[in-house]
């Protein structure tokens, strides 16, 4: 699939028309209108590959300028109606997905192609963002970029915590709301607590480093003997 032409998103116009779905008010579900910006002016130019955890107004910018797009949601006729949207305003769902069900059920076994481009706004309670971001970011592609919603949300604010001190990802913008992060590898996203020593607690890194020192102590002071 390719993108519908040179598409420039009006996110405004967006933002007043949006998809009824999540059978809430879009004042309650949407995001804020930078982070669809973000979103959109971030797409490479042709043939974005696309997924996300929530469906709505990212989903119609998906659908306008993504090759290939997935997204994952609860509610129930939302697919039909993200369609239905669409179609009733010229926009093609060709290149949609649309995958009604757990995103901690679905993500796990979803045969994805690597991706440009992950926005994480889904289930908001602990785990659900970082159990989105675990199956969802060994996705991307290096350079690829994680964009997630609602961060002032406790369950998302741990997951910024741990990638904000992670040197392999790189914060790129956000606001109060959102955040956007670069990511600077590739692969599983799984391993051990030892290749982490960036997020230990604190009393770990300075008893280590009192450790280290004493070591190197003991060994400058032996070849001193030596000598």
């Amino acid at each position: 699939m390719t993108p519908q032409g040179d598409v420039r998103v009006d996110v405004e116009s967006l933002l007043n028309d949006p998809p009824e779905v999540n059978g809430l008010p879009a004042s309650v579900w949407t995001s804020e209108k930078s982070c669809y910006r973000f979103i959109a002016d971030n797409l490479p130019e042709s043939g974005a590959t696309t997924l996300e955890t929530g469906v709505g107004v990212s989903t119609i910018i998906f659908a306008m300028m993504s090759g290939s797009h997935t997204s994952l949601f609860l509610g129930k006729g939302d697919a039909d109606r993200v369609v239905e949207h669409c179609r009733s305003r010229g926009i093609s769902t060709d290149g949609l997905r649309l995958i009604e069900g757990s995103s901690a059920d679905v993500l796990p076994t979803l045969d994805v192609a690597p991706l440009d481009l992950l926005f994480i706004d889904g289930g908001h309670g602990f785990p659900l963002p970082t159990i989105d971001w675990f199956y969802g970011a060994r996705h991307l592609k290096p350079g690829g970029v994680l964009v997630l919603d609602d961060t002032q949300l406790a369950a998302t604010q741990d997951l910024t915590r741990f990638l904000d001190q992670d040197a392999r990802w790189q914060r790129m913008d956000g606001s109060d709301h959102w955040v956007a992060y670069r990511r600077l590898g590739e692969g599983s996203v799984e391993e051990e607590w030892t290749g982490q020593q960036f997020y230990a607690p604190l009393e770990y890194r300075l008893d280590r480093a009192k450790r280290r020192t004493r070591h190197w102590g003991r060994r400058i002071k032996g070849v001193f003997k030596k000598g």
